[in-house]
């Protein structure tokens, strides 16, 4: 017989050896992970994913989240004053707490408005007429700083106007306008023409109310010239107006640099019954109302980015029972039916809200 090669056989080869010990390594294994998590058998990854510890708020419903403890805290701009709550309050976010403001000699009835300034609030008050026959009772303002507990009056008047220095105060005596720095003290006087009205002071001049006809003026007392005439005013802020029709267009004029921006009402079956711009001009909030329905939204119109936002929910009962106002970016309303405050960010999905006890 001829030479014959020895093959050995894949089963008893070295490398048969080593699979074979791999794979039993393999299942032993195996078995120790089944037997640790007590022979239950976990599902897709996805199914096994922790929930976040802090669940998203819900986005749809449009109802409102206390402002503590629930929820992520107030935007980081407040305090925030409110109004026309009887007294003023502010928020407090350090704190955690609504509290009132001391300090306001108006009675019950008053109604309030309020401008953000520097670090602090103007705040005017005027008491309520009780009658046709009684005569306008005066306007009185009130400076709002520091921990934002006591008001501290500074001047009064037919009508208040916050300077657009938002370092003063124009109070109104008939025609005659006194011009008060925020500690009291008085730096200058101006005749205002005939039959004309203080309201606001922009960048550009005083914003008067004729009153003959119902329009509005910007009126420089410096040339004595009118500037603009506008059929409708909506609101004011330093730089910054907003004008047009109650059931059509809107028009925002940035006084400094002349730019206008027009914009058509997102409703055309609602009008707007008041508005308030933020203190940069950015944003304009506008309560819009079927008059014939009771329906309310709020909405704000942002001029940077040319957009009207609506805010989720409509939590009034009626007109006359809440003002708009801001604190930053902040839009802060205020409600006396159900005395409360509410705090949204235009864009944001959430509305914060809290009782005033």
């Amino acid at each position: 017989m001829g030479n014959v090669d020895v093959i050995e056989s894949p089963r008893t080869g070295p490398r048969a050896r080593f699979g074979f010990f791999l794979l039993v390594l393999i299942v032993v294994m195996g078995l120790g992970v089944w037997v640790l998590a007590g022979g239950k058998r976990s599902g897709p990854p996805s199914s096994t994913l922790a929930t976040p510890a802090d669940p998203e708020p819900s986005r749809t419903s449009g109802g409102f989240l206390p402002l503590w403890p629930q929820g992520p805290p107030p935007p980081a701009s407040l305090p925030a004053l409110v109004a026309p709550v009887k007294p003023p309050h502010v928020v407090d976010p350090a704190r955690g707490a609504v509290i009132g403001i001391n300090g306001f000699s108006i009675g019950p009835q008053g109604k309030y408005t309020v401008t953000e300034i520097g670090d602090g609030y103007v705040v005017t008050a005027r008491t309520a007429i009780s009658g046709s026959s009684s005569p306008a009772p005066p306007t009185d303002a009130y400076l709002v700083t520091g921990d934002l507990s006591t008001a501290r009056p500074i001047a009064s008047g037919d009508s208040i106007a916050v300077g657009a220095d938002g370092r003063s105060v124009l109070a109104a005596a008939g025609a005659r306008v006194t011009r008060h720095a925020l500690d009291g003290t008085r730096r200058e006087e101006v005749m205002l023409p005939k039959d004309r009205t203080l309201a606001h002071e922009t960048v550009a001049g005083f914003v008067l109310a004729v009153v003959p006809g119902g329009t509005w003026e910007i009126w420089d007392p410096r040339s004595g010239e009118v500037r603009h005439r506008f059929p409708q005013l909506f609101a004011a802020s330093g730089s910054t107006v907003a004008y047009g029709s109650y059931d059509r267009g809107i028009s925002v004029l940035n006084l400094a640099t002349g730019a206008r921006l027009d914009t058509e009402i997102p409703d055309r079956e609602l009008t707007v019954y008041q508005a308030a711009l933020s203190r940069d001009g950015r944003y304009l909030a506008t309560q819009l109302t079927n008059r014939g329905q009771w329906q309310h939204v709020i909405v704000v119109f942002d001029t940077k980015l040319a957009l009207w936002v609506a805010m989720p929910g409509t939590p009034f009962a009626a007109l006359n029972q809440m003002t708009l106002a801001w604190s930053g970016s902040t839009l802060v309303l205020a409600r006396t039916d159900q005395p409360a405050i509410i705090l949204w960010t235009p864009g944001e999905p959430v509305v914060y809200s809290a009782p005033i006890t």
